[in-house]
């Protein structure tokens, strides 16, 4: 229970600055929605995705096996943190340099989008550094700092964004912010690793003159979670590649704008593996019981949370899309209410990787998202040519329970499997109770923002007191809700 505790604290105070953060992101995409229109902001939704399909080649899984390592030996910081930042410098360089050539090879796009694209590279390299010094701080369980270095990077890139979009800089201010905001990020996530890095042992002597050889065995360990990586973001960003490829920067704009709320639900699966990785993979030298009981825990806390939220934006999709990102994207709400289906599935995907990586075994993980991707970019082919956008919402939803279920097989081969039945049921059981009373009571609420605001809380409400009834959350659940509260955090201490 202990090792739970520090885990809810460490991730509530990742996940309030990634909150704050995500908040400000989503105001900065409302404004570039509203500001470029739906053909620009299209080109720059496509220009973002095609950018993050190179972000594997700029970290190549270095800054998890970072993190596993610095978790297991923090003595080692200073020299680890040093091979680790040489090999991203080469990386960046070449991340920079690659994305944009592959672009002007394939020719997805026209010149307008060449300095956006330049600057978005530039600012996914900048970021990947400060995930680095993050790694750092996650290991030393300094969540907070974690938090504050997010929300930061946000808040710079939605105020720089606006100036610069109010001043008429178009595409190239809106990627230009990013790179502003990557700037802070990096600068905030290295001020707190200033104490751990002097705590650390100094390098030893003969340190940079072995460099190399260590430079290889660092590549060699994340060289599966590399190709992990590269399945991973294929299947996530292929879609809006394939959709600029097969329909015109209009369907990507409209795709890009729904994306947004299921990247919204999976920044809190983001916020907690960050924290409990360092403890997975402690965990892994252990007895394989342990690492079953945090699988049965996180299966049921991501059901818990992204079981409500897929009901309620399925009943509201059409008021959620036309309120926040404009009448516009109206057409898309119908993707929105598939693909928010994604998200309980890529939770609990997501936690089964982060498990299989702390037991040693990438290769298992690779694989599984490999198949995954595959399946992915061919059920893109077959579905986006006559369905769009909607054929690749659906797309992504079977990805994520194909995903799932390989990686369930994959971790059951060595941990005893908890039963999915019981684990699920309840929540299962309060999310079609949910279901129901929103199909009588959504088309009833009044058009308006005031309207749906009061239905917003009113669900928040009623999705507790349904988890309450159905049992699905307990006595340990409210213990470690409270050990998360910073007053009663620091007691604990």
């Amino acid at each position: 229970m202990s090792v739970a505790r520090a885990i809810v604290r460490g991730t509530s105070r990742v996940l309030a600055g990634s909150v704050v953060a995500r908040v400000l992101d989503f105001a900065y995409f409302l404004l570039l929605a509203r500001a470029l229109g739906v053909q620009r902001f299209g080109l720059l939704a496509f220009a973002i995705a095609y950018t993050l399909m190179f972000g594997v080649l700029a970290d190549l899984g270095i800054t998890t096996v970072f993190t596993r390592d610095v978790a297991r030996e923090p003595r080692r910081a200073r020299a680890l943190l040093g091979d680790a930042v040489a090999l991203k410098l080469v990386l960046g360089a070449a991340t920079i340099a690659g994305s944009a050539l592959v672009c002007r090879w394939t020719r997805l796009a026209g010149a307008e989008v060449t300095v956006p694209l330049l600057l978005l590279a530039t600012s996914l390299v900048l970021t990947s550094f400060a995930v680095l010094f993050q790694g750092l701080l996650k290991a030393a369980n300094r969540g907070g700092a974690v938090g504050v270095a997010v929300a930061t990077k946000s808040l710079v890139t939605l105020g720089s964004g606006a100036m610069l979009l109010a001043s008429g800089a178009g595409l190239r201010g809106a990627a230009l912010a990013f790179v502003i905001g990557s700037v802070a990020q990096l600068a905030v996530s290295v001020a707190p690793c200033r104490d751990l890095l002097a705590a650390a042992d100094p390098a030893p002597p003969g340190w940079r003159a072995g460099r190399s050889q260590r430079a290889r065995g660092l590549l060699a360990a994340a060289l599966p979670l590399a190709v992990s990586g590269a399945f991973i973001t294929l299947y996530f960003r292929v879609d809006s590649v394939l959709l600029q490829a097969m329909k015109g920067a209009a369907d990507v704009g409209l795709y890009g704008g729904v994306y947004r709320f299921f990247e919204a639900v999976t920044l809190v699966g983001a916020a907690y593996h960050s924290i409990a990785f360092p403890y997975m993979a402690r965990a892994a030298d252990g007895p394989p019981e342990t690492l079953r009981v945090m699988w049965r825990r996180s299966f049921r806390a991501h059901l818990i949370v992204s079981l409500g939220l897929a009901v309620f934006a399925t009943a509201f999709a059409r008021p959620i899309v036309t309120l926040l990102l404009g009448p516009a994207y109206a057409p898309a709400a119908g993707a929105l209410a598939v693909l928010i289906w994604a998200a309980p599935g890529s939770l609990v995907a997501a936690t089964l990787f982060h498990l299989l990586v702390a037991q040693g075994r990438p290769a298992a993980a690779a694989r599984a998202v490999g198949i995954t991707a595959a399946f992915n970019v061919a059920l893109n082919l077959a579905l986006i040519p006559a369905w769009s956008y909607r054929g690749a919402a659906v797309a992504t939803v079977a990805s994520e329970l194909v995903c799932f279920v390989l990686l369930y097989r994959a971790f059951g081969a060595r941990v005893p499997r908890p039963g999915i039945a019981a684990v699920v049921w309840r929540p299962a059981a309060a999310a079609v109770l949910f279901a129901g009373a929103l199909a009588y009571a959504a088309p009833r609420v009044p058009a308006g923002t005031p309207a749906f605001a009061i239905a917003c809380a009113a669900c928040a409400a009623a999705w507790s007191l349904l988890l309450v009834a159905t049992r699905a959350v307990g006595r340990d659940d409210w213990e470690l809700l409270r050990a998360a509260l910073p007053g009663r955090a620091a007691a604990n201490r």
